[in-house]
C-alpha cells in the first residue's frame, strides 16, 4: 500500500489526508458542488433552485416533559408556502438534509431524516470528493498571495466589526439610559418654568405658559422616543454584526487548514514544503520512479480541488458582504432618517404654540 510518510510523518489535518489520497472514495457520491471561473475567479455554481424562507413567533417549547427547554421559530419556506416549526438547524446550501430540516412538516419523516443527515458520511475532508473543479490553469504563487491578502482582510474586518459592535452597544445603552434620562431632565426643567411664571397671577400668560409646558413635556415624549428607536435601526446593524462576527471567527481555522494541506515532510526530513513545492516534488518522484505518475497527477488535481474551493468561498464571503453591508447601512440610514423626522415633528408642532402669543 501507498506509505503516507513519503510526505509527512503526521497528517495534521483532514485536508492533508485529503491531499495525500489518505480519503476513501465512496463506491456512490450522490452529492456534487461544482466551482466555475468567474469575472473575480472561482466561485461556487448558483443553487439552481433558490427560496426564501422567513422566520418568524419565537416561543419557547419544552421536550422530555419539559427537562429541556429551547426556543421554536415558525419557518416559512417560498417553495411550499406552509409553515412549519423548527429549532435553529445549520445551513448547508443545496443540501438535501438542509431542505429537508426546512420543509419536512411530519414529525415521524423529520426524524427519519434527522438519523439520515447524522449519518453522512460526506463530511470533514470528504466533503472534497463531491467538488468538481474548472479545468483553468492557476498559478500557484497567485493563489497563495490572494489567500494570504483575504487573511490579512478578514483579520482587519474581524477587529473593525468588533469595534462598530461595541460602538453601537454602547449608542443603545445611551439611547435606553442616558439620552432618555436627560431629555426627562430638560423636559422637567421647562416645566419648572413653566409652573414658576404661574406664582404671581396678575402677570402670568397662560398661552406662553402652556406653550413652555407643553414644550417640556415635548422633550419627554422625545427621550422615550430615543430609548425605542433602537429596535428600529441598532438592534438590526448589531444583528448583521453579530452574524459576521461568527462568520469571520472561522475563517483562521480555514486558512490555517488549508495552509496545512500546502505543506508536508518528505522522508524522515520534517522540512515542511509549500503546495507548489509539494507538487514538484511529488512530479520528481514520480521522474525517479518513486511514485507513480497517477499518484503523482492525483496529488496534483486534490491540490488544486482545496485551492479552487477556498478561493470560491472566499468569493462567495465578498459577494454577501457587499449585499449585506448595503442593506444594513441603507435600512441604518432610513430609519435615522424617520427616526429624526419624528423628532422634528414634534418640534415643529411645539413651535407652533408660540407663534400666537
Amino acid at each position: 500500500g501507498r506509505n503516507l510518510n513519503r510526505f509527512s510523518c503526521v497528517v495534521r489535518s483532514g485536508v492533508e489526508a485529503f491531499i495525500l489520497g489518505d480519503v476513501p472514495l465512496m463506491s456512490k457520491i450522490a452529492e456534487v458542488y461544482c466551482i466555475e471561473m468567474g469575472s473575480k475567479g472561482p466561485q461556487w455554481r448558483a443553487n439552481p433552485h433558490p427560496f426564501i424562507c422567513s422566520v418568524e413567533d419565537p416561543t419557547k417549547q419544552t421536550k422530555f416533559k419539559g427537562i429541556k427547554s429551547y426556543i421554536s421559530y415558525k419557518l416559512t419556506p417560498s417553495n411550499i408556502n406552509s409553515p412549519v416549526y423548527r429549532r435553529g438547524h445549520p445551513v448547508l446550501s443545496q443540501y438535501e438534509g438542509f431542505q429537508h430540516f426546512l420543509c419536512c412538516r411530519d414529525e415521524k419523516q423529520w426524524k427519519l431524516g434527522k438519523r439520515r443527515a447524522e449519518k453522512d458520511e460526506m463530511v470533514g475532508a470528504s466533503f472534497l470528493l463531491t467538488i468538481q473543479i474548472p479545468t483553468e490553469h492557476q498559478d500557484l504563487q497567485d493563489v497563495e498571495d490572494r489567500v494570504d491578502a483575504f487573511k490579512a482582510f478578514s483579520k482587519k474586518m474581524d477587529d473593525s466589526v468588533l469595534q462598530l459592535t461595541n460602538v453601537a452597544s454602547e449608542l443603545v445603552r445611551k439611547h435606553v439610559g442616558g439620552f432618555r434620562k436627560e431629555f426627562q431632565k430638560l423636559g422637567n426643567a421647562f416645566q419648572a418654568i413653566s409652573h414658576s411664571f404661574h406664582m404671581d397671577p396678575p402677570y402670568s400668560l397662560d398661552a406662553l405658559n402652556n406653550a413652555i409646558s407643553h414644550t417640556g413635556k415635548t422633550y419627554e415624549t422625545v427621550g422615550e422616543m430615543f430609548a425605542e428607536q433602537p429596535k428600529n435601526d441598532l438592534f438590526l446593524m448589531l444583528d448583521t454584526l453579530s452574524l459576521y462576527q461568527g462568520l469571520l471567527s472561522n475563517f483562521p481555522d480555514i486558512i490555517h487548514l488549508q495552509k496545512g494541506g500546502s505543506h508536508g515532510c518528505i522522508g524522515l526530513s520534517r522540512c515542511p514544503l509549500p503546495r507548489r513545492r509539494l507538487r514538484e516534488e511529488s512530479q520528481r518522484m514520480s521522474d525517479e520512479g518513486r511514485m507513480d505518475q497517477e499518484e503523482a497527477d492525483g496529488i496534483r488535481k486534490r491540490c488544486r480541488v482545496v485551492g479552487f474551493a477556498l478561493q470560491a468561498e472566499m468569493n462567495h464571503f465578498h459577494e454577501r458582504r457587499v449585499a449585506d453591508f448595503k442593506r444594513m447601512m441603507q435600512s441604518y440610514l432610513k430609519q435615522q432618517i424617520i427616526f429624526y423626522q419624528r423628532v422634528s415633528q414634534q418640534l415643529e408642532k411645539t413651535l407652533r404654540m408660540y407663534d400666537n402669543l
